[in-house]
């Protein structure tokens, strides 16, 4: 047998044997190299193979013959494409034909974790838990199928997983995840941080003010909305806003300072429909550095920049 590589749906195989009954024709598949993937055959007798691996195509007479037709020394075959191929198989001298359909499957499963027990609310990635937490993944393929999903927590090993853990007794875990499909097909691996402080004090990233200013600049409204989304995903939680300043200057001019950001990022939040009563602003002024950047201290610039900053927190219920 001979396989012919074709950008196109069709793929022609010359079966060069005795007539046969087509029928009857046994196919099996299998990889060059001898491994399972990327082949799958499913419960509907479905054929699917990886996109872009050789494989090879074993062609029987008859159901009862234990021998195939062709062998593996013979070239392998190729799809590269996405989707649906079909192979017809032709015999020699009769010319009879037998159409048989591949599923070329270059797409990877989609997974995600739910937290069905212990959580707060979540924010990018990072997901604020109280303990126990009870987490489940879930995973899909629309096309050969789920194969196994994989996880690991911390520096573990991953491990196959097709339900759900439970985590506790950590101050706060990285947990990475991944599926394959019945083909071989792998997700990038995904990573969500748990947290097991609900009242953490949260950073708002990318959060500019004009120097010496309380005016918000432009590029900071992108993250107030996603703070925004997250208040009227979880209606039921109340927040304290809480703007800081570096060291520079009087500290009474730097709490005034962030007194005044703190209260503009409050109000940008009830221009998107949040309530008021919901919204807490606090300007700390430069009482929280978090480096070494101090008074008298001498810093570059990038460390006043980190001190120089706007967070949250989770108001008690």
């Amino acid at each position: 047998m001979k396989g012919i590589l074709t950008k196109g749906i069709f793929i022609f195989l010359i079966v060069k044997t005795a007539p046969f009954l087509i029928g009857s024709v046994d196919l099996k598949a299998l990889e060059a190299g001898d491994t399972i993937n990327p082949i799958y055959i499913n419960e509907n007798g479905e054929l699917f193979v990886k996109t872009g691996v050789p494989f090879y195509l074993f062609v029987s007479a008859s159901q009862s013959e234990d021998a195939y037709l062709t062998h593996k020394e013979e070239s392998p075959l190729v799809i590269n494409e996405h989707g649906t191929h079909y192979l017809t198989l032709i015999t020699e001298p009769n010319k009879k034909e037998k159409e048989v359909k591949i599923f070329a499957d270059g797409k990877a499963p989609v997974s995600k974790i739910e937290i069905i027990s212990g959580l707060v609310f979540h924010f990018g990635d990072r997901y604020y838990v109280n303990t126990p937490s009870e987490i489940c993944f879930r995973a899909r393929d629309e096309e050969s199928g789920l194969g196994k999903t994989f996880y690991s927590i911390g520096d573990s090993a991953f491990k196959s997983i097709s339900g759900c853990i439970k985590v506790e007794g950590l101050p706060e875990a990285v947990v990475q995840f991944y599926s394959e499909d019945e083909v071989g097909n792998r997700e990038a691996t995904k990573q969500v941080r748990l947290i097991f402080n609900p009242q953490a004090v949260i950073p708002l990233e990318n959060i500019y003010f004009a120097h010496n200013s309380a005016a918000i600049l432009s590029e900071s409204k992108k993250e107030l909305d996603k703070l925004a989304g997250l208040l009227k995903e979880y209606p039921e939680i109340r927040i304290e806003l809480m703007a800081h300043t570096d060291s520079r200057g009087s500290s009474s001019y730097n709490k005034a300072l962030s007194e005044r950001r703190a209260q503009n990022t409050r109000d940008y939040l009830i221009g998107k429909g949040i309530s008021a009563s919901r919204l807490v602003a606090t300007g700390y002024g430069d009482t929280q550095p978090v480096n070494r950047c101090v008074k008298g201290e001498t810093c570059s610039e990038a460390e006043h920049a980190q001190n120089r900053r706007t967070e949250f927190r989770i108001l008690p219920f």
